[in-house]
């Protein structure tokens, strides 16, 4: 069982709010992410049941540190009592998952609690492990066309955590739009970063897979090439597997025909690089 990660903008309920501690909404259900998942009111009734004791609240889901905040109350709510900014952003809304937390006063969870306050943070993610879930089919919304759904019926929650930017892409429906502000050098080391624990061993989990998928097509949307399998040694003229007498036909203008060396075609073979993100 691979664990998972979901982040959103969190709304601050203020009324909950004292001192030093926070409330806010964590998950929202009933509306579906980028990835096409739904977690249903009741997913997180079993960590509550139990107490929530191994739940900790993190910074930037780091578990080499210990948490910056006290869980003091962790509980779902029904549609009727999110909060309007919540239901303004997600319509479909069914309820959501409240963290109450009271933030220590240690060097690094001031600096956290000011900037929340500041609204310099102002995004929230959890980890999870998926329990139950089930596929569903439905209506798309385009004309005659269906998508599957897969609604997350019950969830074992590991913790909710403060964040610059949500490490998962799942609450980005509209495309990137929720990352206007994010410069693109940031993403581009994410990425980076992403793809040396892969190196290292990590494995995927099908909603990463889902995640990739789209991280790839945006990025190619947006201008990025994609690598092929020769790409490393194309184009190198001492490479003994390129062969000066390689070459493709193409008609030019007026009908002139031309050729080109394949290594030159190598040389534009399609390639990812986070360097092509840069501001």
């Amino acid at each position: 069982m691979e664990r998972e990660y979901k982040s959103l903008p969190f709304t601050h309920l203020k009324a909950e709010s004292s001192g030093r501690i926070r409330a806010g909404i964590a998950a929202v259900f009933g509306n579906v992410d980028a990835i096409h998942d739904r977690v249903m009111p009741g997913a997180f009734a079993k960590t509550i049941a139990e107490g929530a004791k191994r739940c900790k609240h993190l910074w930037n889901h780091s578990y080499q540190h210990p948490p910056i905040a006290s869980i003091i109350e962790l509980k779902e709510l029904s549609r009727a009592e999110l909060p309007p900014e919540v239901l303004e952003k997600s319509p479909e809304a069914t309820g959501g998952l409240l963290v109450k937390r009271e933030y220590y006063d240690v060097d690094l969870a001031n600096w956290i609690l000011k900037a929340i306050d500041a609204g310099d943070i102002n995004e929230m993610s959890f980890a999870y492990d998926t329990l139950q879930s089930r596929t569903i089919t439905e209506p798309s919304g385009d004309g005659d066309k269906t998508r599957e759904i897969r609604e997350l019926v019950e969830l074992k929650l590991y913790d909710t955590s403060d964040v610059l930017w949500g490490c998962n892409f799942a609450t980005v429906a509209d495309g990137a739009k929720n990352l206007d502000g994010v410069p693109l050098g940031v993403i581009a080391s994410q990425f980076a970063m992403y793809q040396s624990q892969i190196k290292a061993g990590r494995r995927n989990a099908d909603s990463d897979q889902k995640l990739i998928e789209l991280i790839h097509s945006t990025a190619v949307d947006l201008g990025a090439k994609c690598a092929t399998e020769d790409d490393g040694k194309s184009g190198n003229p001492a490479d003994p597997e390129t062969k000066a007498d390689e070459s493709t036909t193409q008609t030019g203008e007026a009908g002139a025909v031309k050729h080109t060396p394949l290594s030159d075609l190598r040389l534009r073979a399609t390639r990812l690089r986070a360097d092509n993100l840069r501001l």
